[in-house]
């Protein structure tokens, strides 16, 4: 199966961003939203408890992580736009992709090409319109569905299927 697509900026931050799934994903989110909650506390109460010559109840130490990480947090998305707006493949390439039940071949207009076994990767899953790869070294591949038939999409889901566990 071969077929051609670019990524477009929607897709590369739909593809960046973990999808959790089942059970585990929502107590997972749950989690990390708890996890939030306090640490804004904790921040909350170190801004407002702090007096000259008293120590605090959390160290300012600890409330600098904290707060680091949620700029972190915050920061994410406008640091991926620019990663994408700044990779001329893709911007400006147009790839293409051969897949057989043994290998994946990937080649773009910018000169780029690559052609691999399957067990270069990992696992694979889909977000919406993007297939993503995912390597043993945690590097992705993306995928666009956008301009593929229904039985194309299928042909290639059972590629994968059969070449990749999805996650």
């Amino acid at each position: 199966m071969e077929f051609s697509y670019k990524i477009s900026e929607a897709e590369y931050l739909s593809a960046q961003r973990p999808k959790f799934k089942g059970r585990g994903g929502a107590i997972l989110k749950t989690i990390l939203f708890w996890v939030v909650v306090l640490a804004l506390l904790m921040i909350v109460f170190t801004v407002f408890q702090f007096k000259p010559g008293h120590s605090s109840g959390v160290s300012g130490m600890s409330a600098f992580v904290l707060q680091a990480y949620l700029i972190i947090l915050l920061l994410q998305p406008i640091l991926l736009r620019r990663q994408y707006r700044k990779d001329p493949s893709m911007q400006q390439g147009q790839f293409t992709v051969e897949i057989t039940p043994e290998s994946i071949s990937i080649r773009n207009t910018v000169g780029l090409s690559s052609q691999s076994g399957w067990n270069v990767f990992r696992f694979w899953y889909e977000v919406t319109g993007v297939i993503v790869l995912i390597t043993r070294t945690g590097t992705k591949q993306l995928l666009s569905l956008a301009g593929l038939s229904d039985a194309q999409r299928s042909e290639l889901r059972s590629i994968l299927a059969t070449a990749l566990p999805k996650k």
